[in-house]
C-alpha cells in the first residue's frame, strides 16, 4: 500500500519544493545528529571490549586504610601481579603496566621526535591482552632487556615500513631493539598505549615483592580461568594478606584489600585515585539526551510544517474522497509523502555525517576520532533504516490522521473544522520546542560562564609568562641544576626553579608524622606533598606567610631537611607556632622514620591539583633527587627574545636533546579538556537545536497568520494598522512562548547545578542571564511573527478575502 502512494509522493514533494527543501534540512540535521550521536555512543560504551575475552580480564584496585583513613587507588604495588598468580589457582594470568607520564624522545636516522602513550610492561603482557602481531612473536616480544614493541603506525612513522624486527631504536637515555609490531589499536582503551618496553632487569626476592604491596606505582591485571568468579578472590584474600602483608600491617597501623574491576567497566567508573582519565556517564547521556531531543525538534517542525501546508491540501483531500478515496487512502498517501521525504534526509544525513567527521574539523573540537565507518559498527546502517523509517511514520500520523478527517461538506464551504482542530496541538508542539531551545541556550551559557571561571580564577600562584621544561634524559637530570644556573645567568629571565612536577599539575601522597602542638606527640596521617626547589615561592608568586622560603644552600644540607607548609595544614593541626616543627617521614620495615625535617615556612593556600578539587593541606619538600621540571618565568615584554636565549643555553649543555618548552597557563587548561568539549558540543548542538526551533515557529506563525488572513483583510480595510495586526498575532502565540519559558527556566537551573558539581570551585547562577534569554527568545518571536503578519496585511485585502 505504502509502495503504491510513492509515485503520487513524488510528485507532490516536487511540486512544493522550498516546503521540501525546508522539511529535508530539518529532518536531514536531525538524523545526521543522531548518527553522530549513535557514533559517539558506540565509541564510549565499548571501551576495550576489543581485547579477546574481555570478561575475564580484571584490574586489581587497592583499598588502604591507614589510621582510619580509607582510600581507594586504580594502582597498586609492582609484586601484586606475580604473587597473586602464585596464589591463586583461578587466575590463568597476571600482569602489570606503568605509564610514562611525560613525552619520551625518539630517535632514528630518518626522525627525531617526542612520543606520547609509552608504556612499560612485564613479559607476561601479551598473555592478558591478546593483541594481533605483525611481526614478531607475543610470547616472547618482552622477554629480554631493552625490548620494544610498537605499533604499524610508529614503525611506519620511523623506518618507512612495519618491516622492522631486530631494529634499534633510541631514546634519550638507552637503545631498545624492535621485538614485535602490532596492529593499531583503537582509540577507546582506558589504558592506551602506541609502545611497550620491556620491564629493566631487576633481581627481586618475594620479600621485595610483599614490602612493594605497600606502595602504588603500577596498574596490575589478571586474566581468570573461565567460570572463574572475581568475588571468590576478594572473599579469599585474607589469607593472601596474612601470607604477604600482615607483618608491615602492624607496623604501619593499617590494612589493605583487593577490589577486581572488570576492564571494560573502567572508563565510567574511575573513582579511584591514581588512574587513569575517563569518561563521565553523566557527560555521555547529556550528549545522548541533546541528540534525542534536536532529533524530535525535526520531527516537530516537520509535523508543524507539513500541518501549516494541511491548509492548502484540504480540498484536495476532499475532492480524492469526492472520487471514491477513503480515509486509509488518504492516511496511506500522506505517509508515504513523510516516508519518503525521511529516506531522502537520511542520505542527506550520512552526507553531512561525513562532511562533519572527514572533511570539518568536527573531530578536532571534540577530542574524538567518529568516522561513518559500518565495518566497525555494522549495527549502524540498519539501524539508521529503521530509525528513518520511525521518523517517518512519526513525523507524518498527525498530519495524515488530521487530513483523513477532513468532511468534503467542510472543506468546500469553510476550513474552520480542521483550523480549529489543529491549532492547540500545534501550540503544544512548538511550546515544547521553545521550552527545549531556551534550556539549552541557557545551559550552554552558564557552562560556558564556568570555563572563563576556570580561565580567570586566581589559582594561589601567578602562571602567566612561566615555561616548564619536562627533562627526561639521564644527563639533563644529572644537570638539571646547572641548567637551572645557567638560564638565571639570562637577563631575560626573571627567576627559574626546579622541581619533581610542574605547579598545578597535581601532588604526591605519603604517610608522615607530624609534631602536635600541646603534646608534642606526633600524629601518624597521609597527606599530599610536592617536591619543589630553591626560588619555587618566587618564580610562583606564591605569597609567604611565615618564615622562609627555599634557598640554594638548604639542597646541601642533607643532614637538616626542611620543609614548607601551607595555611590549611597549620589550620587542620592547630598550630600556633608552626615554624620549627616537626615532620618525620620515610618509614622503615619496622616503621620508624628515617627523616625528620624542620618547618622553616608557612605559604599561602594555593591549587595544587584542578579546581575538581578544594585546596587541601599540603607539604614542600626540597628532595633534588627527584628534580624532573624546570620552570622558568621570563619577561613578559621580550618573550620570542627570551625563548632564543634559553635555546641557545639548553643546546650548548645537552646538544642531543631538542629543546621542548610548553607554557604553565595552556597546560593547566589541558586538565580541562573534557569539560571544554562538552561545553563545545553542547554549544554545536544548542545552535542546531536553535535553527530547528525557528523552522518550528515560522511554521506556527505561517500557520496562526493563515488561519486569520480573512479577518486580516477586514481590520484592514476597517482602517487597523500593520503592526496593530502584529501585536493582534503575536498576542495569540506569546503565551506558547511563556508556557515554553516558564518550563525551561526551572529544568535549566537544574541540569546547570549538577554539572556545576563536578567543580570544587563554580560560578554563580546569575538570573540576569535566564532574564536576557527570555527577552531575546521574545523579541525573535515577535520578529517572526511580524514578518508573516506584515506580508499578509499588506497584500490586497480583495485576494485576502476570496
Amino acid at each position: 500500500m505504502l509502495l503504491s502512494k510513492l509515485p503520487f509522493a513524488f510528485r507532490t514533494l516536487y511540486r512544493h519544493r522550498l516546503y521540501t527543501l525546508l522539511n529535508l534540512g530539518g529532518l536531514a540535521i536531525g538524523l545526521a545528529v543522531s548518527i553522530i550521536v549513535a557514533l559517539y555512543l558506540h565509541g564510549e560504551f565499548t571501551y576495550d571490549e576489543h581485547w579477546e575475552n574481555h570478561e575475564d580480564i580484571y584490574r586489581v584496585n587497592s583499598r588502604f586504610d591507614l589510621n582510619g583513613s580509607e582510600e581507594l587507588y586504580g594502582g597498586s604495588g609492582y609484586g601484586l601481579a606475580p604473587l597473586l598468580a602464585e596464589h591463586y589457582k583461578q587466575v590463568e594470568a597476571s600482569t602489570h603496566l606503568f605509564h610514562l607520564e611525560n613525552s619520551i624522545f625518539f630517535r632514528t636516522d630518518s626522525l627525531r621526535q617526542y612520543e606520547d602513550q609509552v608504556a612499560i610492561a612485564d613479559s607476561n603482557f601479551f598473555r592478558v591482552f591478546r593483541t594481533p602481531f605483525i611481526a614478531g612473536s607475543p610470547e616472547d616480544a618482552l622477554v629480554q632487556p631493552f625490548s620494544i614493541v610498537v605499533s604499524s603506525t610508529f614503525a611506519d612513522r620511523y623506518f618507512g615500513s612495519s618491516e622492522v624486527l631486530g631494529k634499534k631504536i633510541n631514546t634519550s637515555n638507552y637503545e631498545y631493539t624492535i621485538t614485535g609490531v602490532i596492529a593499531d589499536l583503537p582509540e577507546n582503551l582506558h589504558h592506551s598505549f602506541q609502545v611497550l618496553i620491556s620491564e629493566p632487569p631487576a633481581i627481586r626476592d618475594s620479600n621485595d615483592l610483599a614490602v612493594s604491596l605497600w606502595q602504588v606505582s603500577h596498574y596490575t591485571f589478571v586474566k581468570l580461568k573461565p567460570d572463574s568468579d572475581p568475588y571468590v578472590l576478594e572473599a579469599g584474600f585474607d589469607t593472601f594478606f596474612d601470607k604477604y602483608m600482615a607483618g608491615l600491617a602492624d607496623i604501619v597501623q593499617g590494612s589493605y584489600q583487593i577490589e577486581l574491576q572488570e576492564i571494560a567497566s573502567l572508563h565510567f567508573k574511575t573513582n579511584a585515585k591514581y588512574d587513569r582519565p575517563g569518561g563521565r556517564l553523566a557527560y555521555v547521556y547529556g550528549f545522548a539526551g541533546i541528540g534525542l531531543l534536536i532529533l524530535i525538534l525535526a520531527i516537530i517542525n516537520y509535523v508543524n510544517m507539513a500541518t501549516a501546508r494541511s491548509l492548502k491540501r484540504i480540498r484536495e483531500a476532499a475532492m480524492r474522497k469526492v472520487l471514491g478515496a477513503s480515509r486509509v487512502d488518504i492516511r496511506w498517501l500522506i505517509l508515504s509523502e513523510s516516508v519518503l521525504m525521511s529516506f531522502i534526509a537520511l542520505l542527506l544525513a550520512f552526507a553531512l555525517v561525513e562532511v562533519f567527521t572527514a572533511i570539518l574539523p568536527f573531530n578536532n573540537a571534540i577530542g574524538k576520532k567518529l568516522f561513518l565507518n559500518f565495518g566497525s559498527f555494522p549495527e549502524l546502517l540498519p539501524l539508521s533504516v529503521i530509525l528513518a523509517l520511525l521518523v517517518g511514520l512519526i513525523s507524518g500520523s498527525y498530519p495524515a490522521i488530521s487530513l483523513a478527517r477532513v468532511s468534503p461538506l467542510d472543506a468546500f464551504t469553510n476550513k474552520k473544522g480542521i483550523q480549529r482542530r489543529n491549532s492547540l496541538p500545534r501550540k503544544f508542539l512548538v511550546g515544547f520546542q521553545v521550552c527545549v531551545s531556551v534550556a539549552v541556550v541557557i545551559t550552554a551559557i552558564f557552562m560556558y560562564r564556568q570555563m572563563e571561571f576556570i580561565k580567570n580564577r586566581n589559582l594561589g600562584f601567578n602562571s602567566d609568562h612561566v615555561l616548564v621544561i619536562n627533562v627526561q634524559d639521564s644527563t639533563s637530570i644529572y644537570r638539571i641544576q646547572d641548567l637551572a644556573t645557567n638560564f638565571r645567568r639570562s637577563s631575560l629571565v626573571e627567576s627559574v626553579t626546579v622541581g619533581a612536577s610542574s605547579t598545578g599539575s597535581g601532588t604526591f601522597r605519603s604517610l608522615f608524622e607530624l609534631e602536635e602542638e600541646a603534646t608534642r606527640n606526633f600524629r601518624r596521617i597521609s597527606l599530599d606533598f610536592l617536591g619543589v626547589g630553591p626560588q619555587y615561592l618566587e618564580t610562583m608568586e606564591i605569597p609567604l606567610l611565615a618564615g622562609r622560603g627555599f634557598r640554594q644552600e638548604d639542597l646541601g644540607d642533607s643532614l637538616h631537611p626542611k620543609v614548607i607548609v601551607n595555611r590549611a595544614l597549620v589550620r587542620d593541626m592547630h598550630w600556633e607556632r608552626p615554624l620549627g616543627k616537626k615532620i618525620r617521614s620515610a618509614f622503615d620495615e619496622s616503621g620508624d622514620a628515617t627523616l625528620e625535617a624542620e618547618v622553616i615556612g608557612v605559604c599561602d593556600d594555593f591549587n595544587a591539583q584542578s579546581l575538581h578539587n578544594r585546596m587541601a593541606p599540603l607539604i614542600l619538600t626540597l628532595h633534588q633527587d627527584n628534580f624532573r621540571v624546570l620552570q622558568i618565568k621570563v619577561s613578559p615584554d621580550q618573550m620570542y627574545a627570551a625563548l632564543d636565549d634559553l635555546e641557545r643555553r639548553w643546546t650548548a649543555m645537552v646538544p642531543d636533546v631538542p629543546f621542548q618548552f610548553s607554557f604553565l597557563n595552556k597546560d593547566l587548561l589541558q586538565m580541562y579538556d573534557e569539560e571544554m568539549r562538552q561545553s563545545r558540543l553542547i554549544l554545536y548542538l544548542t545552535i542546531i537545536a536553535i535553527l530547528i526551533s525557528l523552522l518550528g515557529f515560522v511554521g506556527l506563525a505561517s500557520f496562526t497568520t493563515g488561519l486569520r488572513t480573512k479577518e486580516i483583510a477586514i481590520r484592514n480595510v476597517l482602517g487597523a494598522g500593520s503592526w496593530d495586526l502584529v501585536n493582534l498575532i503575536y498576542r495569540e502565540l506569546v503565551s506558547v512562548i511563556l508556557a515554553g519559558v516558564i518550563i525551561a527556566t526551572p529544568l535549566s537551573i537544574f541540569i546547570t547545578w549538577q554539572w556545576l558539581q563536578n567543580f570544587a570551585y563554580r560560578t554563580s547562577v546569575e538570573p540576569l542571564i535566564i532574564i536576557f534569554t527570555v527577552l531575546l527568545t521574545l523579541v525573535i518571536g515577535y520578529g517572526i511573527v511580524a514578518i508573516h503578519s506584515l506580508t499578509v496585511s499588506r497584500r490586497n485585502s480583495i485576494q485576502n478575502l476570496v
